[in-house]
């Protein structure tokens, strides 16, 4: 098993985890793109590119009352 993660890190130039995690940011930004909730929730502006791109909670989850349930809070994210 580690040889096999080992030649998915050398294949992707990286981690293969970070490059999932990159993969689903990419998707993730093209369906907000699609249906055109690419739109910044702080200013309104609208987000071009990936690097933009970022998850937000709209309410701090650390140091609440319960931070597992609002940071899961998917109303919460923006």
């Amino acid at each position: 098993m580690e040889k096999y993660n080992q030649r998915k890190n050398e294949q992707l130039g990286m981690n293969a985890a970070t490059a999932a995690n990159k993969l689903r940011k990419l998707i993730m930004f093209k369906l907000l793109k699609d249906s055109n909730k690419n739109v910044c929730y702080r200013c309104g502006k609208t987000i071009d590119s990936v690097e933009e791109l970022s998850i937000e909670h709209k309410i701090p989850w650390l140091h609440s009352d319960n931070p597992k349930e609002l940071f899961f809070d998917i109303d919460n994210i923006a």
